[in-house]
């Protein structure tokens, strides 16, 4: 706290800190830091989005409720295209690439053939991508 506040006092343009509890992000914050990261919390909300969603791979949030995620292709998908899977008329996602083994196939065509073990690189709202594998 005492860092920010001096950095403040020094003129510092946009100070970026760090804390371990929602209440010391808030303290922060008032203090005059512009971000607070939580690098814990964020790490345990990042492992349980994974845990709930079996086939996530990794994923990056880019908003409040959406972001680019990775995640296996689901077996329904498999032999089809990606204009045949509707995957934005049905879920709401746009496939920006999709990894095959060491390959990765960035902005694939609709008429890509998705094959088991694909893992498909897409944009849109988690919720929307949770959807996916049921």
């Amino acid at each position: 706290m005492l860092a920010t506040v001096l950095l403040r006092r020094l003129g510092v343009k946009r100070v970026v800190t760090k804390a371990r509890t929602r209440t010391q992000r808030e303290i922060l914050l008032r203090v005059g830091a512009d971000e607070v990261i939580l690098p814990e919390h964020e790490a345990g909300v990042r492992l349980a989005r994974r845990l709930a969603a079996g086939h996530f791979i990794d994923y990056l949030e880019v908003g409040a409720d959406a972001g680019v995620v990775e995640l296996l292709a689901p077996p329904a998908f498999w032999g089809h295209t990606l204009a045949e899977s509707e995957l934005r008329q049905r879920f709401g996602l746009t496939a920006m690439a999709v990894r095959r083994g060491d390959e990765l196939l960035v902005s694939p065509s609709a008429n890509f053939r998705i094959e088991p073990n694909d893992i498909l690189v897409v944009l849109g709202k988690i919720e929307d991508a949770e959807r996916l594998s049921q």
